[in-house]
C-alpha cells in the first residue's frame, strides 16, 4: 500500500510503499505518458508526471530512503508459511508544486485523458485492457495524495479549488517553465505563509490568470522570434541541492 504525508517543513509531500506498490505505479505512468515530440499538446502535463516517474523508480531501486514496516505476521499463526515479520518500505520526498501540477490534471481532466489515451490504442484490445488498468492504479495514487494535500490547506481552501479545478483546469499546452518558478517561489516561502502560497499558485494554474498568461506571452515571444518551440524552453532558476523538508 501506498503512503503520503505532507513533509515537516511543508516544502513537499513524502512518498513510500513497497517495491511491487512502486513499480506497479511507474508501469501505470508510463502507459499513460505518450510523449511524441516537444509539439505534443500534452507534453508538460506528461513531463512532470515522468519527473516525478523518475523518483519513483529511484526509490524502489533503493536510492532514496527505507525503513521496515510491521507485516503483521506473527511467527506462532496458525499457518504454515515462510514469511518475514518486516516488510521494507522505500520513501522519497518531491516538491509540491510538480507533483501537484499533474496530479490534479489527471484527477480533474481524466475523462479526457481516458479518451484521448484509449482512442490511440482502441483497436488493440491488450493495450485498451493495460491502459484501463494504469488508469485504476493512478486514480487511486493520486485521490490520495489530493486528499492528504486538502487536509494540509483545510476544508474551506480545500472545497473551493474542488470547485474551481473541476470546472476551470485545463492540462493541454501548459507553460512548463511557470511550474517550475511557482515550485521555486513556493520554496523560498516562510513556513507560516506556505499554506496561502501553494493555494494562491494552483488558483493561478487552474484559472491561468494574468500571472500566467503574462509570463506564456513572454516564452511565445522568444520563442517565435528564435523559430523554437515553445515547449523546448526551460526555467532558468535551478532547484536548490538541498531542501529543508
Amino acid at each position: 500500500m501506498i503512503k503520503a504525508e505532507v513533509t515537516k517543513n511543508y516544502n513537499g509531500i513524502t512518498i513510500s510503499g513497497d517495491y511491487y506498490d512502486l513499480s506497479e505505479l511507474v508501469d501505470a505512468i508510463y502507459t499513460i505518458t505518450n510523449i511524441y515530440d516537444t509539439s505534443d499538446k500534452y507534453y508538460t502535463f506528461s513531463t512532470f508526471f515522468l519527473g516525478l516517474c523518475y523518483d519513483i523508480r529511484h526509490a524502489s531501486m533503493g536510492d532514496r530512503e527505507f525503513e521496515l514496516i510491521d507485516t503483521g505476521l506473527k511467527e506462532d499463526n496458525w499457518f504454515d508459511l515462510d514469511h518475514k515479520s518486516k516488510n521494507i518500505y522505500f520513501s522519497f520526498n518531491y516538491v509540491m508544486v510538480g507533483l501537484l501540477f499533474p496530479i490534479f490534471g489527471f484527477i480533474y481532466r481524466k475523462d479526457e485523458l481516458l479518451e484521448m489515451y484509449l482512442n490511440k490504442n482502441r483497436t488493440n484490445v491488450n493495450e485498451v485492457i493495460r491502459t484501463k488498468k494504469a488508469i485504476g492504479i493512478l486514480t487511486s495514487f493520486c485521490t490520495l495524495i489530493i486528499e492528504k494535500f486538502y487536509e494540509f490547506i483545510g476544508d474551506d481552501e480545500a472545497s473551493k479549488l474542488h470547485r474551481c479545478a473541476s470546472k476551470n483546469l485545463f492540462v493541454n499546452d501548459f507553460l512548463g517553465p511557470f511550474i517550475s518558478k511557482c515550485d521555486i517561489d513556493y520554496l523560498n516561502t516562510n513556513k507560516d505563509k506556505k499554506k496561502r502560497k501553494i493555494v494562491n499558485i494552483l488558483n493561478h494554474i487552474i484559472k491561468q490568470d494574468s500571472v500566467y498568461t503574462n509570463m506564456k506571452e513572454v516564452y511565445e515571444d522568444y520563442a517565435f522570434e528564435n523559430n523554437i518551440c515553445i515547449n523546448a524552453l526551460d526555467y532558468n532558476v535551478e532547484y536548490p541541492e538541498e531542501i529543508d523538508w
